[in-house]
């Protein structure tokens, strides 16, 4: 009757082992699936927070490049007009180097030494009156053209600026995009209206000064005279 109790006892432990440790793999299971199902919606937050992230790079990168486009165009604009405005320049300033040639020859011809002479002479009065009108469509040549230097220039800088932001971009998230892009169309808006064709005000011209002028004439032929 004893052997018999005894027997019943450790069945009765092995029984309560066994479902010790079923209890304890229920419960493990039960933690693996709360912790797997935490990391799953930890991994969704992190995923969505990444492609939010990214959105928000290629949309700031978009604009970014659609601000470079309209400087580079409207650099190009000026560029053309820049050039455009020097060449205009240059051939005013190789007639009066013409006009000054022929003035002095016909001084030689005609054996003119002074003002009085020089004025009563219908070619030498007739090409300084050129002269003079050249030298101002230079110096309102020059007006324009430091204008249109000055948007070339800042325009080159803000493209230059946008190409190094947009190299850092994908190392540099907090990068200044969005101040950069406001202070484009600053510039762009700035030096927009320049970008129309080439014009050259010629109005309220003055009589000219044409003892400055024979001055002038005399000064330079006189420094050639002594080199």
């Amino acid at each position: 009757m004893e052997l018999m109790d005894v027997e019943e006892q450790k069945k009765n432990a092995e029984r309560l082992g066994f479902l010790r440790t079923a209890l304890i793999l229920c419960l493990c299971l039960v933690m693996i699936f709360v912790v797997a199902l935490a990391i799953k919606y930890e991994s969704n937050g992190i995923v969505k927070t990444f492609q939010s992230i990214t959105s928000d790079t290629a949309s700031k990168k978009l604009a970014l490049q659609k601000n470079m486009s309209n400087i580079k165009s409207l650099k190009e604009k000026l560029t053309i007009k820049y050039n455009l405005a020097r060449s205009k320049k240059q051939y005013f300033l190789d007639q009066n180097e013409l006009a000054k040639d022929h003035i002095l020859e016909v001084c030689r011809q005609g054996k003119i030494t002074n003002l009085e002479q020089a004025v009563n002479n219908l070619v030498i009065r007739n090409e300084m009156k050129l002269i003079f009108r050249r030298n101002e469509y230079i110096k309102r040549i020059n007006e324009l053209t430091r204008l249109e230097f000055s948007g070339i220039s800042e325009l080159d800088y803000y493209y230059k600026k946008a190409a190094d932001e947009l190299m850092l971009l994908s190392i540099n998230q907090h990068g200044e995009i969005e101040k950069l892009s406001a202070e484009i169309n600053l510039i762009y808006k700035k030096y927009l209206p320049e970008a129309g064709e080439l014009v050259l005000d010629v109005k309220n011209i003055e009589n000219p000064p044409l003892d400055k002028i024979w001055e002038d004439i005399m000064a330079a032929e006189k420094g050639k005279e002594k080199k």
